[in-house]
């Protein structure tokens, strides 16, 4: 967070599909809870245990922009290797709150 502020999430899967929580969102929620509603991220990184690419899902990358546009997401590529894209590149139309 741009206040030096760790928050760490994880997905919470349900059978419910809709009532699981995305880690993503899971740490976003907690900050807003520690900080309040005006907290804004300095970056956002996503890992997985598997060696795959993973990234934020739709969801999660519409609530990680109502915290700002420019916020660099840093995930996971490959194997041992990092990419990094803001969430603008990720998510160009994002709903705007009026």
């Amino acid at each position: 967070m741009e206040a030096g502020h760790i928050y760490q999430g994880c997905n919470v899967e349900n059978v419910s599909y809709g009532l699981a929580i995305c880690a993503e969102r899971n740490a976003t929620f907690q900050a807003v809870a520690a900080e309040g509603e005006n907290m804004r991220f300095k970056a956002v990184a996503v890992a997985t245990r598997h060696d795959e690419e993973c990234t934020p899902c739709g969801a999660c990358r519409q609530a990680i922009a109502e915290f700002g546009t420019e916020v660099m997401i840093l995930h996971k590529k490959a194997v041992g290797e990092w990419g990094e894209s803001s969430i603008k590149s990720m998510l160009p139309s994002n709903f705007q709150m009026a």
